[in-house]
């Protein structure tokens, strides 16, 4: 999934290839169209501009809410409709700014470095913490679906809610009161499938330790899966700003 910040537009790129991964032209510029979750438009049939053979890049407007938005690209390749999917997540902001990871030690080449591999690095290090603490240290758009029973309160997936944008049983809407900062939003729900769309997360704001202990930890991750970081087969130990690393030489103990 693609995350793009609240009140910023963003380019998007597709590819064209034939049966074997090789790259061609549409029969015409593909035509993109914006589609929030809950089927609201944000825009339809944006056309998209030629990068180079079989590569199109279309502008996605900006949107100000935390939201999901399904992006149909309608392409064409002799006649025959080859449409393409994805989906971007408006988001409240990122963990750190790539600014900052390409200013570590280290990071500086951006032949060996390139933007897209220190986004990559950053969406990892924000999806690991995500993942481990089960909750967002910036404000996050989630949909929950649930079979529920006649109650007065349901429990959401991610806790420490910070919004209710909608809420439904089959259709139908429910006045739901959520709880800040809790998990549960009272109601009249009725018996069927609800739909609960909500923001939350633990803070609003990054702490400081955890924006440093993120950019490190992305930088440590490009350097040892893009590898030629530089340093000799044998090398025992490693300093540079961050301090002293001790390194396992193989077939030695």
């Amino acid at each position: 999934m693609i995350r793009v910040e609240r009140g910023h537009d963003a380019a998007l790129i597709v590819f064209v290839v034939d049966d074997e991964g090789a790259a061609i032209d549409a029969d015409a510029l593909p035509t993109v169209t914006f589609t929030e979750w809950d089927g609201t438009v944000i825009a339809t049939a944006v056309e998209s501009s030629r990068l180079a053979e079989g590569e199109y890049r279309a502008v996605m407007p900006a949107v100000d809410r935390l939201t999901l938005i399904d992006v149909v690209w309608v392409i064409a390749v002799d006649g025959l409709a080859r449409p393409q999917t994805e989906q971007v997540e408006i988001v409240a902001g990122f963990y750190f700014d790539i600014a900052t990871l390409r200013a570590k030690p280290g990071m500086e080449s951006t032949d060996r470095y390139p933007f897209a591999e220190l986004v990559n690095a950053r969406e990892w290090a924000q999806d690991l913490v995500e993942r481990e603490c089960a909750t967002s240290f910036l404000e996050r758009f989630h949909i929950d679906r649930v079979t529920v029973a006649t109650c007065s309160r349901i429990g959401v997936e991610f806790p420490w809610l910070r919004s209710l944008v909608s809420a439904d049983v089959d259709g139908v809407a429910v006045d739901g009161t959520p709880q800040i900062g809790g998990r549960t939003i009272s109601g009249d729900w009725p018996a069927g499938l609800a739909t609960i769309a909500y923001t939350s997360a633990f803070e609003t704001e990054v702490p400081r330790d955890l924006h440093d202990a993120l950019v490190t930890a992305a930088r440590y991750h490009l350097m040892a899966t893009i590898g030629a970081s530089g340093i000799p087969d044998r090398t025992r130990s490693q300093s540079n700003a961050d301090g002293t690393i001790v390194l396992s030489v193989a077939g030695e103990k």
